[in-house]
């Protein structure tokens, strides 16, 4: 009896670490996305901001959609929401802007959950935030998303600080 329930107890196991690693190595880095940025590092003034990161090009086949989005090693900082930009009447891009992005000229949509259809171009606008006093600095920008049954990360080359000066 014992050596049964200690077999099924190392067979759940077992399944769970396997399951989790089949998870993990289904991750695809770079992926399909047209994700277009050149790379910066932005200093802002002040306790929040919004920085588009990168355009984001949806592929063919299959929409995709972004399940999160994160700032790589730093501390100070912490992305507090993300919208997807659709460019204004004119083409006009988001660059920095106050938070949240103003109804003209972008239409903005939640960035979490969002499909990005084949063809479409939006900006990754991020709303990031200060958690330290003395505001701070992060990047890189880290995306995730799926494109069909596919997970994929990418990372920009942007860097963002917040501070009392810049």
């Amino acid at each position: 009896m014992g050596t049964n329930r200690w077999w099924r107890g190392g067979l759940a196991v077992a399944v769970a670490v396997a399951g989790g690693w089949a998870w993990l190595a289904d991750v695809r880095a770079p992926g399909p996305l047209g994700l277009e940025q050149q790379g910066a590092s932005i200093c802002m003034q002040g306790t929040d901001g919004a920085i588009a990161t990168g355009v984001l090009r949806g592929p063919s086949g299959p929409a995709i959609t972004l399940t999160r989005v994160t700032l790589g090693s730093g501390s100070g900082l912490a992305v507090d929401d993300a919208v997807l930009a659709h460019p204004g009447p004119d083409g006009v891009r988001v660059g920095t802007a106050s938070w949240p992005l103003p109804d003209h000229p972008w239409r903005a949509e939640p960035a979490i959950g969002t499909p990005i259809r084949p063809g479409e171009s939006v900006d990754l606008v991020l709303h990031v935030v200060r958690t330290g006093s003395d505001g701070g600095s992060a990047g890189p920008v880290r995306v995730e998303y799926v494109q069909g049954a596919e997970r994929h990360v990418e990372t920009t080359g942007f860097h963002v600080a917040l501070r009392d000066h810049c």
